[in-house]
Protein backbone atom coordinates (compact mmCIF):
# COMPACT_ATOMS: atom_id res chain seq x y z
CA UNK A 1 0.00 0.00 0.00
CA UNK A 2 1.34 3.42 -0.86
CA UNK A 3 1.68 6.19 1.65
CA UNK A 4 -1.02 8.20 -0.14
CA UNK A 5 -3.49 5.32 0.00
CA UNK A 6 -2.96 4.86 3.71
CA UNK A 7 -3.51 8.57 4.29
CA UNK A 8 -6.70 8.47 2.24
CA UNK A 9 -7.99 5.53 4.26
CA UNK A 10 -7.32 7.34 7.50
CA UNK A 11 -9.17 10.41 6.21
CA UNK A 12 -12.20 8.23 5.34
CA UNK A 13 -12.13 6.64 8.81
CA UNK A 14 -11.93 10.08 10.41
CA UNK A 15 -14.85 11.35 8.31
CA UNK A 16 -16.90 8.25 9.15
CA UNK A 17 -16.20 8.74 12.86
CA UNK A 18 -17.23 12.41 12.61
CA UNK A 19 -20.44 11.44 10.85
CA UNK A 20 -21.19 8.80 13.48
CA UNK A 21 -20.48 11.32 16.24
CA UNK A 22 -22.76 13.88 14.62
CA UNK A 23 -25.57 11.31 14.30
CA UNK A 24 -25.09 10.25 17.92
CA UNK A 25 -25.22 13.84 19.15
CA UNK A 26 -28.37 14.49 17.08
CA UNK A 27 -30.01 11.40 18.59
CA UNK A 28 -28.87 12.38 22.09
CA UNK A 29 -30.30 15.86 21.63
CA UNK A 30 -33.64 14.41 20.48
CA UNK A 31 -33.72 12.19 23.60
CA UNK A 32 -32.68 15.18 25.72
CA UNK A 33 -35.59 17.23 24.35
CA UNK A 34 -37.97 14.33 25.02
CA UNK A 35 -36.87 14.31 28.66
CA UNK A 36 -35.08 10.97 28.37
CA UNK A 37 -32.06 12.34 30.16
CA UNK A 38 -30.33 9.10 31.16
CA UNK A 39 -30.45 7.80 27.60
CA UNK A 40 -29.23 11.13 26.22
CA UNK A 41 -26.44 11.23 28.77
CA UNK A 42 -25.26 7.76 27.72
CA UNK A 43 -25.05 8.85 24.08
CA UNK A 44 -23.18 12.05 24.95
CA UNK A 45 -20.76 9.94 27.05
CA UNK A 46 -20.26 7.51 24.14
CA UNK A 47 -19.34 10.39 21.84
CA UNK A 48 -16.97 11.84 24.42
CA UNK A 49 -15.33 8.44 24.93
CA UNK A 50 -14.32 8.55 21.25
CA UNK A 51 -13.58 12.28 21.16
CA UNK A 52 -13.13 13.93 24.58
CA UNK A 53 -13.04 17.39 22.95
CA UNK A 54 -16.26 17.09 20.92
CA UNK A 55 -17.78 20.55 21.30
CA UNK A 56 -21.48 19.69 20.95
CA UNK A 57 -21.28 16.63 23.21
CA UNK A 58 -19.46 18.64 25.89
CA UNK A 59 -21.84 21.60 25.67
CA UNK A 60 -25.04 19.57 25.61
CA UNK A 61 -23.84 17.12 28.25
CA UNK A 62 -23.06 20.14 30.41
CA UNK A 63 -26.57 21.49 29.93
CA UNK A 64 -28.01 18.09 30.84
CA UNK A 65 -25.86 18.02 33.99
CA UNK A 66 -27.17 21.46 34.95
CA UNK A 67 -30.77 20.30 34.42
CA UNK A 68 -30.06 17.41 36.77
CA UNK A 69 -28.76 19.77 39.46
CA UNK A 70 -25.08 19.01 38.89
CA UNK A 71 -24.07 22.58 38.13
CA UNK A 72 -20.40 22.19 39.07
CA UNK A 73 -20.09 19.30 36.58
CA UNK A 74 -22.00 21.35 34.03
CA UNK A 75 -19.61 24.27 34.42
CA UNK A 76 -16.62 21.96 33.92
CA UNK A 77 -18.14 20.40 30.77
CA UNK A 78 -19.15 23.69 29.18
CA UNK A 79 -15.82 25.20 30.15
CA UNK A 80 -14.12 22.38 28.25
CA UNK A 81 -16.42 23.01 25.27
CA UNK A 82 -15.44 26.67 25.31
CA UNK A 83 -11.76 25.73 25.26
CA UNK A 84 -12.48 23.83 22.06
CA UNK A 85 -14.55 26.69 20.59
CA UNK A 86 -14.04 29.97 22.51
CA UNK A 87 -16.27 32.03 20.23
CA UNK A 88 -19.39 29.90 20.73
CA UNK A 89 -21.90 32.48 21.97
CA UNK A 90 -24.62 29.99 22.97
CA UNK A 91 -22.20 27.97 25.07
CA UNK A 92 -20.84 31.19 26.62
CA UNK A 93 -24.42 32.24 27.47
CA UNK A 94 -25.14 28.88 29.09
CA UNK A 95 -21.86 29.11 30.99
CA UNK A 96 -23.05 32.42 32.41
CA UNK A 97 -26.43 30.96 33.39
CA UNK A 98 -24.67 28.18 35.29
CA UNK A 99 -22.36 30.69 36.98
CA UNK A 100 -25.49 32.57 38.08
CA UNK A 101 -26.94 29.36 39.52
CA UNK A 102 -23.69 28.85 41.43
CA UNK A 103 -23.96 32.45 42.73
CA UNK A 104 -20.75 33.47 40.96
CA UNK A 105 -22.32 36.73 39.84
CA UNK A 106 -19.23 38.68 38.76
CA UNK A 107 -18.11 35.81 36.54
CA UNK A 108 -21.64 35.41 35.17
CA UNK A 109 -21.77 39.09 34.27
CA UNK A 110 -18.39 38.82 32.53
CA UNK A 111 -19.67 35.83 30.58
CA UNK A 112 -22.82 37.70 29.49
CA UNK A 113 -20.72 40.70 28.47
CA UNK A 114 -18.58 38.39 26.33
CA UNK A 115 -21.74 37.16 24.61
CA UNK A 116 -22.63 40.79 23.85
CA UNK A 117 -19.32 41.23 22.05
CA UNK A 118 -19.64 37.88 20.24
CA UNK A 119 -23.15 38.25 18.85
CA UNK A 120 -24.91 41.24 20.28
CA UNK A 121 -27.80 41.10 22.65
CA UNK A 122 -31.19 39.50 22.67
CA UNK A 123 -33.93 39.65 25.28
CA UNK A 124 -32.78 36.57 27.18
CA UNK A 125 -29.20 37.81 27.32
CA UNK A 126 -30.26 41.18 28.72
CA UNK A 127 -32.59 39.43 31.19
CA UNK A 128 -29.76 37.19 32.45
CA UNK A 129 -27.37 40.13 32.55
CA UNK A 130 -29.94 42.06 34.59
CA UNK A 131 -30.17 39.19 37.07
CA UNK A 132 -26.40 39.17 37.51
CA UNK A 133 -26.33 42.93 38.01
CA UNK A 134 -29.23 42.78 40.47
CA UNK A 135 -27.41 40.13 42.50
CA UNK A 136 -24.42 42.46 42.65
CA UNK A 137 -26.63 45.31 43.94
CA UNK A 138 -25.98 47.28 40.76
CA UNK A 139 -29.64 48.13 40.58
CA UNK A 140 -29.63 50.98 38.06
CA UNK A 141 -27.66 48.90 35.59
CA UNK A 142 -29.95 45.93 36.29
CA UNK A 143 -33.01 48.06 35.52
CA UNK A 144 -31.41 49.20 32.27
CA UNK A 145 -30.76 45.57 31.28
CA UNK A 146 -34.31 44.52 32.15
CA UNK A 147 -35.65 47.53 30.18
CA UNK A 148 -33.53 46.49 27.20
CA UNK A 149 -34.86 42.93 27.47
CA UNK A 150 -38.42 44.24 27.54
CA UNK A 151 -37.80 46.54 24.58
CA UNK A 152 -36.76 43.45 22.60
CA UNK A 153 -39.46 41.12 24.00
CA UNK A 154 -42.31 43.04 25.66
CA UNK A 155 -44.03 39.81 26.75
CA UNK A 156 -41.04 38.46 28.68
CA UNK A 157 -42.86 38.02 31.98
CA UNK A 158 -39.76 37.17 34.01
CA UNK A 159 -38.14 40.46 33.02
CA UNK A 160 -41.29 42.35 34.11
CA UNK A 161 -41.21 40.50 37.42
CA UNK A 162 -37.51 41.00 38.11
CA UNK A 163 -37.65 44.61 37.01
CA UNK A 164 -40.37 45.26 39.57
CA UNK A 165 -38.85 43.41 42.49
Amino acid sequence: MTKGAAGGGMAKQSTARLSQSARSVERALALHREGLLDEANRLYADVLAGDPHHFDALHLSGMLSHQQGRSADALRMIGAALKAKPGAADARMNYGVILLALERHEEALASFDQVLTLRGGDAVLYYNRGNALKSLDRNEEALASFDRALALAPDLAAAHHNRGS
